[in-house]
């Protein structure tokens, strides 16, 4: 199948990956997807002919752009259907990932397809974020794709990001800068930002991506 094919092909750039293993889960994430998507709105009805260009490539982006450390704790933020959360659990078993989702429908899907693909290292939470960001561990890496603008996000994660070291990761369009420009006007006092952007477009002879920035914000005191 011409999907399994560009799966195949992109997974070639993470060498330490078990390929057939990977492979597999993927495709049966893949079927799964499709299934649910029939029943609830986990992706929009577009995306369906473009999972794995859309939104497995674009979550394993993450990983082909960023070094994670070995056994980071990383939380998917609006994880939605899992989504870069279970791809990059597939690749990086060694993450220990928290996939964090409000509607529990979503939630219901992303437990179900935890236990299939036999991901252990999963943790779901079916909370708002708002609800648990003071309560929770701490975390080394958020990861989040076009969930909110970055003050709100910085408002919701900086109470569990490790201090000074953890990242906020997130995939933006052009207008980046203006959000920016909004977080840092918004910052606590206390509180030093520094951050990196980078053209995202991370598998470029599968998949191209326009005008798409991956931001990355550390908050410092």
């Amino acid at each position: 199948m011409k999907h399994l094919n560009i799966l195949s092909t992109a997974l070639n750039d993470f060498p330490s990956v078990d390929h057939s293993r990977a492979l597999h889960r993927f495709h049966s994430y893949y079927q799964e997807l499709l299934a649910w998507n029939q029943r609830i709105n986990l992706i929009s009805k577009k995306d369906e002919n473009r999972i794995v260009t859309r939104h497995f490539l674009e979550s394993l982006g993450f990983l082909k752009q960023i070094d994670f450390p070995s056994q980071a704790r990383v939380l998917d933020l609006g994880s939605g259907a899992g989504l870069p959360g279970i791809p990059l659990a597939i690749v990086r078993p060694d993450l220990h990932i928290t996939l964090v989702e409000a509607k529990k429908k979503k939630t219901e899907f992303l437990q179900e397809i935890s236990r299939k693909l036999t991901l252990d290292t999963i943790r779901i939470i079916n909370k708002r974020m708002e609800e648990i960001a003071g309560k929770m561990d701490t975390i080394d890496i958020v990861v989040c794709r076009s969930v909110a603008s970055l003050a709100q996000l910085y408002k919701w994660t900086r109470p569990c990001l490790e201090p000074s070291q953890g990242k906020l990761i997130t995939i933006k369009g052009e207008q980046y800068n203006k959000e920016l420009s909004t977080l840092i006007k918004h910052r606590k006092s206390d509180t030093r930002i520094e951050y990196t952007v980078a053209s995202f477009n991370p598998f470029p002879g599968l998949y191209s991506i326009r005008k798409c920035y991956l931001v990355v914000v550390i908050f410092k005191k």
